[in-house]
């Protein structure tokens, strides 16, 4: 049966269903017009609404696929595009659903596969895929996420993401939910829709099959297979609000499950954002009574039921449910639409409402049923009113969540039930391996809960993001205690300023004139009389503080490294400083006036975690009571990560707080009672930094954000009523140079990809590219006449560097636990590691292809591009080494003195080992480039060994320069007015330079966590 047939066939469906029984087969013998065949199809679809109850469980779409295609072969084993089928998950209206690998990322996928009867229709394809698309750009943690459309052997498919864990229905054969387990839920569905419905997504089959609950607490929202795309546009979440009549769908196919339709799907009338509130509705109706409001039967009677019965009121079927949640029940599942409630968001905050009480009684009698759920809000008036909302959420306040509550407890008598079956011999095996997992969970709910505060627990987080319109380059900003003011740092014109503006007047007050050095540690009094800050020379900093009204500023400390913080009183402050002579970063305090210094901790280079001494970093924060410190720390052994230590103020004794590590901490921010801090951090390298929740003295962790923005610096008010934080958008690009200066945009469609920052230019038209997801960074090929394709996919990968054969690519992975060496065939085949040691970086190949020249530690090292035993070349602290063309010599970046920040380029024989040449630079070059990776990419060779080409940056533009080898004057050879160059590299002719050009907004935000 083709797509036409099928077509004709439904359309007699629907006809015939809307003629008395009595009258169909009349009908049918005229209409068919004597084809047999499609009178008896249809009368078959008849029979099938009439008597079974699995009919209306799929869409119309499913049973005619029973009719063309009665039992498909299961593809497993074999390969779709890129996706190796492993089994066969299930069949539904929309196709196949198969468990598959994608090798490309070494990650399981859910990949549904469409039937033909779709494929064929390219209306529906184009629906299809536009819906699909839609429901793509949605990224929730309570969405499961579409990877990816295709085609691939004729054979459409989606790729989503595979969510394990155990579906809601299964929860439910268990019997009726706790109340604060079903209120949880069902504010985390409420939340999804939340984020569907203003991307202008319908679900139309909300139902438990659908919802799938994991180990964390989260849960997720499945099988979009229905979605249907509306208008997006905004909607006012009020109760009073209407729908615009352009938010709806049009009457076509019966579609969803008839438990959960809703009136006006049953009647095939438009459906909007009401139609997912009432199956949620009905799906928090089944939680609390163990049953549905509209008992099952036949599929006709459920459907009379909808549109024609009241449900028996759930305060009659569960003794004992709060009024208000009885109400949120009863509106769930009014007839009419209006007298519903008018929005996801409505729903969620009745949801909350009733929860807030019954968290507050859990927690004063010292057991918490209630997960804490969030999701953002537009923060009303204020600046910025077009900014979006960025809908998010939060697992369970226990990291297991409602699974992991029934793994342990109650999920006991769901199996139990299970345990008559089995035989006399397997019964004692059985309830020894029950008894094990109850005893693991209840150990692991009381472990747990003794970790955790009180005050942490009594906590839900209630997002909500306000956008402030301060423009300009900000380098750094910091909200005054009452959170009233914002201070920044702002670049203008090669130049630092520092503003003060009040929030509520959008006034601005300039306290710091222009500087060409920077200004960073922004930190407020705890009064908020005064700021303070650092005018950075150098490597270090003066400590100065200057009246938040103006006027002239004070010195008050020199050598410091990292921003202040104050003791809760005001009395006395700390800061990291390098101390030169030992090498070793000191916690210092000191009273407010800059007097009494003593350092508190010592961490040596020897040390395995050291306090970070950066001026642009975080630097130490003083916890409310006035008791701990809490200080970031970096280790670099064997890859980067940085930890959040506690110091007692009295004694210096740390410990480590977090559980977990992240690879980089922006800033971190105390609350107000001292149960816990939020941390901007990034998990990985290129990852982008998101703000978490890190519990005291347990050391939990919770992501509060989870989205492609960075949220760094973050800082509160004194109450932690509100955070401020600067938001970060990033976008790169590949610009192509010619010898004359002149540049275009875009080399490749590789700028289609976000997270580009290196380029390698081999052979004619062909480019090796560095590209971040946000979570791994990996290497990319564009060759002439082909489309960019990924060569690596495991773990961290960068640094390439290739011979003059082009055979193989070198590299720099992290795949091995540690920084090492690499190398594969051009094509990306065969990775084989060549370094074993702990931080290996910054290979060059020889020009016979046979060794590789590496920098580890403060050393220069050879080895055998098969691998073997690493040759010391000398020892040296440098940046960016770099071999010649020829290989004789190798060009580094150095920086003999410390507290200079000149930087030159040492050229050495490698021969003799001897320096040979020696440039200086102006203070504007440096190697650093703006990124969280390794700087040392920003030194080339050009193609014929006559110069070196380096970044300099000036007047807020960085731009490439060539220093002849022979000596002389720098010459520019770009023109660039704006961005940082995060790297570049030489045509194989020498006559062009590829530049991957990177530009910042930066965009302050307000963010409220708690109500």
């Amino acid at each position: 049966m083709d797509s036409e047939q099928w077509k004709q066939l439904e359309a007699l469906y629907h006809a015939a269903l809307e003629i008395d029984v009595r009258e169909r087969e009349g009908f049918l013998a005229i209409a068919c017009a004597g084809d047999e065949e499609l009178r008896r199809d249809v009368l078959s679809l008849l029979s099938s609404a009439e008597s079974a109850d699995s009919f209306l469980e799929a869409p119309l779409t499913s049973v005619g696929l029973m009719l063309m295609n009665a039992e498909p072969e299961s593809l497993k084993g074999q390969e779709v595009g890129p996706y190796q089928l492993l089994e066969l998950l299930g069949r539904g209206g929309m196709g196949e659903v198969y468990l598959a690998h994608d090798p490309r990322l070494n990650r399981r996928v859910a990949l549904k596969l469409l039937p033909a009867a779709i494929v064929d229709d390219e209306e529906r394809v184009r629906r299809f895929e536009q819906e699909a698309r839609a429901t793509s750009a949605i990224s929730h943690p309570n969405v499961a996420h579409i990877y990816e459309v295709g085609e691939a052997q004729g054979r459409r498919y989606i790729a989503m993401e595979y969510v394990h864990g155990m579906t809601l229905r299964q929860a439910l054969q268990r019997g009726p939910l706790d109340v604060c387990e079903a209120l949880d839920i069902a504010t985390q569905i409420a939340i999804a829709l939340v984020a569907t419905h203003e991307a202008g997504v319908l679900h139309r089959d909300i139902k438990p099959e659908n919802v799938v609950l994991r180990v964390d607490g989260y849960l997720k929202v499945l099988d979009f297979g229905l979605a249907k795309l509306v208008e997006n546009r905004l909607y006012a979440g009020t109760p009073e609000a209407t729908p615009l009549p352009s938010l709806h769908t049009e009457p076509e196919l019966l579609m969803g499950t008839s438990d959960y339709m809703s009136p006006e799907q049953v009647r095939r009338q438009p459906v909007d954002e009401r139609t997912d509130l009432w199956s949620l509705g009905v799906v928090l109706y089944e939680m609390l009574a163990g049953r549905r409001p509209f008992p099952r039967g036949e599929s006709r009677e459920v459907i009379v039921s909808i549109l024609e019965r009241e449900p028996e009121p759930i305060g009659c079927v569960r003794d004992g449910l709060p009024r208000a949640l009885q109400e949120i029940v009863a509106k769930a599942l009014r007839k009419r639409t209006k007298e519903r409630f008018q929005s996801a968001r409505e729903m969620v905050d009745e949801l909350r409402r009733v929860r807030r009480p019954l968290i507050e009684r859990s927690v004063s009698s010292g057991a918490s049923h209630l997960a804490g759920s969030s999701y953002t809000l537009r923060d009303g008036p204020g600046p910025s009113p077009e900014a979006p909302a960025i809908p998010s959420a939060e697992p369970s306040h226990r990291p297991y969540g409602a699974l992991g509550r029934m793994t342990g407890f109650k999920f006991a008598s769901l199996i139990s039930t299970h345990a008559s079956r089995l035989t006399r011999k397997w019964r004692p095996v059985y309830w020894l391996v029950l008894l094990s997992l109850a005893a693991a969970g209840i150990y692991f709910y009381f472990s747990l809960a003794r970790q955790r505060g009180l005050p942490l627990l009594g906590k839900m987080l209630h997002l909500k993001f306000q956008r402030l319109n301060l423009s300009g380059d900000i380098s750094d900003i910091t909200l005054s205690p009452d959170g009233k003011y914002v201070a920044r740092v702002v670049a203008e014109e090669g130049k630092y300023t520092i503003y003060i503006t009040e929030i509520a007047t959008a006034s601005d007050l300039r306290i710091a004139q222009p500087s060409a050095a920077s200004y960073s540690g922004l930190s407020f009094s705890p009064d908020g009389t005064y700021l303070y800050y650092l005018e950075n020379q150098a490597e270090t900093g003066t400590l100065y503080r200057v009246s938040k009204l103006g006027g002239g500023r004070r010195k008050i400390l020199d050598d410091v490294n990292t921003g202040v913080t104050f003791s809760p009183d005001g009395t006395w402050l700390a800061f990291v400083r390098t101390n030169r002579a030992l090498d070793t970063p000191d916690l210092i305090v000191a009273q407010a006036n800059g007097t009494s210094e003593r350092i508190l901790a010592r961490r040596t280079r020897a040390d395995a975690d050291t306090f970070m001494s950066d001026m642009k970093r975080a630097g130490p924060v003083w916890s409310p009571d006035g008791k701990m410190l809490a200080c970031p720390t970096l280790r670099l052994s064997p890859e980067q990560e940085m930890n959040l230590e506690v110091i007692d103020v009295e004694t210096g004794a740390g410990r480590r707080l977090n559980a977990g590590s992240w690879y980089d901490i922006s800033r971190v921010a105390w609350l107000a009672d001292g149960s816990g801090l939020v941390v901007s951090a990034a998990a990985a390298l290129g990852a982008p930094w998101q703000l978490h929740l890190l519990a005291y003295p347990g050391g939990e962790v919770r992501k509060i954000t989870n989205d492609p923005h960075n949220y760094t610096l973050i800082t509160g008010a004194r109450d932690s009523s509100l955070f401020l934080t600067l938001n970060i958008e990033e976008d790169s690009s590949v610009w192509q140079v010619s010898a004359a200066g002149e540049a275009r945009p875009d080399v490749t469609n590789v700028t289609q990809r976000k997270g580009v920052s290196e380029v390698l230019w081999n052979g004619v038209g062909k480019f090796i590219y560095t590209v971040s997801d946000g979570i791994h960074t990996n290497l990319w090929v564009q060759e002439p006449g082909a489309s960019v394709r990924q060569l690596t996919f495991e773990a961290d990968n960068f640094k390439p560097a290739q011979s003059d054969d082009e055979h193989h690519v070198v590299f720099v992975s992290t795949r091995a636990g540690a920084m090492n060496i690499w190398r594969m065939n051009a094509d990306g085949t065969q990775p084989k590691q060549i370094t074993d040691g702990e931080y290996e970086d910054v290979p060059s190949v020889t020009p016979d292809g046979r060794w590789v020249i590496y920098r580890t530690g403060n050393s220069i090292k050879k080895i055998s591009i098969d691998g073997g035993d690493a040759i010391k070349l000398f020892d040296k602290s440098a940046l960016c080494p770099v071999l010649s063309p020829d290989g004789r010599l190798l060009a580094l970046f150095t920086n003999d003195q410390p507290e200079s920040q000149t930087w030159h380029i040492e050229v050495y024989d490698l021969n003799s080992l001897a320096v040979v040449r020696r440039f200086e630079l102006p203070e504007s070059t440096t190697p650093f480039n703006g990124l969280r990776l390794t700087p040392d990419n920003r030194l080339r060779w050009k193609t014929d060994g006559s110069g070196l080409a380096y970044v300099s940056r000036a007047d807020g533009a960085s731009n490439v320069w060539l220093q002849p080898l022979e000596g002389g004057a720098p010459q520019q050879l770009t023109y660039f007015k704006d961005a940082n160059i995060l790297s570049f590299a030489w045509s194989p002719d020498g006559k062009q330079l590829a530049c991957v050009r990177m530009t910042k907004a930066y965009v302050p935000v307000l963010v409220r966590l708690f109500e």
